[in-house]
């Protein structure tokens, strides 16, 4: 029987083809990493910008809460509170609302 080797001493017996091509396939696996990487990267990107669209997005409806909770504590007599009358004030109501959902004001 023949002395065994070990994978390097067979590798060197197998000539310049072998090492090609475990060469490429080393080549192959990088840039699969760094691909499988940029991947996670704009993910981490992508999750981080939906969490400040969503923080942006709370305030808008705090906002409009908060209207909202203002027009409550008003007694609406259109004699005191509304003098452009009760239809009028509630076009108000809803521009200001509009604007609040909007990020505006």
């Amino acid at each position: 029987m023949d002395k065994p080797i070990t994978f390097n001493e067979w590798l060197g017996t197998q000539g310049n083809m072998v090492l090609l091509h475990a060469n490429c396939c080393r080549i192959a696996y990088e840039a699969g990493q760094q691909s499988q990487q940029a991947k996670v990267e704009e993910l981490q990107t992508l999750y981080t910008q939906q969490g400040i669209n969503m923080l942006k997005l709370q305030k808008r409806v705090d906002a409009a809460l908060k209207l909202i909770e203002s027009w409550n504590e008003i007694a609406f007599d259109k004699t005191t509170h509304w003098t452009e009358g009760y239809e009028e004030g509630c076009y108000h109501c809803a521009a200001q609302l509009e604007q609040a959902l909007k990020g505006e004001g």
